[in-house]
């Protein structure tokens, strides 16, 4: 299963988006936030008014707050139907990430504060994260990659895996690893975004989920690949 992102803010708007969201079969969405607070809340009540129980929502501040805005913000969530609470502030500052889950009631994850095994034990040491969300280009290889979700689960924490800016090839790899070692809605879903598709056979979503396919390996449309091509370079 795969993620899905709201972008309306009006009550007509995101009661057309949620509805096709759902019909697509997402059973968790995203609200972005990290703007101004006040009204940041007022758009997730508005959010969870229109979904009125029918999906989870997750909610990414990517770093948008200082210490202060975050805990404000937090403090008067309404837990109903979140799943969690992502990155409210700056990716180095753990302090506030500490400070954040002491007063959210709802489960904190931390992204960009995540760059390896050391930022995840960090994270636990501190009790600073309740879900840690791990992605293919910062863990660096495959292996890495699991090492890391095992180790989370290790340290009693909940791994959410996914990029939702790569592309089909970055996608399909962390599917392959989110297969087996990931129980929850994965954010691989780039490959949805592009107008313009580079694999001969496009990875293939059906009723909200990323489908893998037995036997499925991604080929590059050579001539997709041309038409995007804006440069050249060789190395000898």
């Amino acid at each position: 299963p795969l993620l899905g992102v709201v972008n309306g803010s009006t009550a007509g708007e995101l009661e057309v988006e949620v509805a096709q969201l759902l019909r697509a079969g997402f059973g968790t969405l995203k609200v972005k936030v990290g703007f101004d607070a006040d009204h940041d809340a007022r758009r997730v009540k508005l959010v969870q008014r229109t979904v009125a129980g029918r999906c989870r929502l997750r909610i990414d501040a990517n770093q948008g707050y200082d210490r202060e805005q975050a805990c404000a913000f937090a403090g008067a969530l309404d837990p109903s139907g979140i799943e969690l609470f992502e990155q409210p502030c700056a990716a180095g500052d753990w302090d506030a990430a500490q400070a954040v889950a002491a007063v959210s009631p709802v489960p904190m994850m931390l992204d960009e504060s995540i760059y390896g095994m050391e930022d995840i034990e960090r994270a636990a040491r501190l009790g600073a994260a309740r879900f840690i969300k791990l992605k293919l280009m910062k863990m660096g290889s495959l292996e890495s990659l699991a090492r890391g979700i095992r180790r989370i689960r290790e340290l009693g924490m909940e791994p959410v895996l996914g990029n939702g800016v790569a592309c089909e090839v970055g996608c399909w790899m962390e599917a392959c690893v989110a297969r087996t070692l990931i129980t929850n809605a994965g954010e691989m879903n780039g490959f949805l975004k592009p107008v313009t598709r580079l694999l001969a056979e496009p990875l293939r979503f059906s009723d909200g989920a990323l489908v893998l396919d037995a036997g499925y390996a991604p080929r590059l449309d050579q001539d997709a690949v041309s038409a995007c091509t804006v440069a050249r370079v060789a190395f000898h």
